[in-house]
């Protein structure tokens, strides 16, 4: 009974291993994917009278050991403003469009919250904005509040 555990364990251990691996040359090498993404426009800009609450964040990729992949890299904007949700998310769609990025999804009141855009190498990004709002049962009308502004795209996979 002890050898059975004891092989049972050595497989166990010897299967994590190769599983739980990021395989050579994938994920962002040299973080070039984050640099790129970081270089789009949307991310350096703010609407009228609004303030960082925090440094831009530039988040590598990196490989998770819980489930054996990538998580692709990251850029964070997060600000606040007391402009109405509606001239925020407005503002965005109006840099979004103007930049390439196409609308992905329309979020809270009807207002556009999410973008794509194909990148060099043919790599997808997603922006998504979110805001909180200060006192929402004004709708869109309410104060954008805090807001965030994330981005990502895919680690290289081979």
């Amino acid at each position: 009974m002890v050898k059975r555990t004891l092989l049972v364990i050595l497989i166990a251990t010897i299967a994590a291993s190769c599983t739980y691996s990021p395989p050579p040359g994938t994920g962002d090498p040299g973080n070039v994917r984050l640099h790129t993404l970081d270089r789009q426009s949307l991310f350096h800009v703010l609407p009228p009278g609004a303030t960082l609450t925090k440094p831009i964040t530039l988040s590598p990729a990196y490989w998770s050991r819980n489930w054996g992949g990538w998580s692709g890299p990251a850029v964070t904007v997060t600000f606040q403003s007391d402009q109405s949700i509606e001239s925020v998310y407005t503002f965005y769609a109006n840099k979004a469009a103007a930049t390439g990025w196409k609308i992905d999804n329309h979020g809270v009141y009807g207002l556009v919250d999410t973008w794509s855009k194909t990148l060099p190498d043919r790599v997808p990004a997603d922006v998504t904005l979110v805001c909180l709002g200060v006192n929402t049962a004004t709708g869109a009308n309410s104060s954008a509040g805090s807001c965030t502004l994330n981005g990502s795209m895919s680690a290289k996979l081979s």
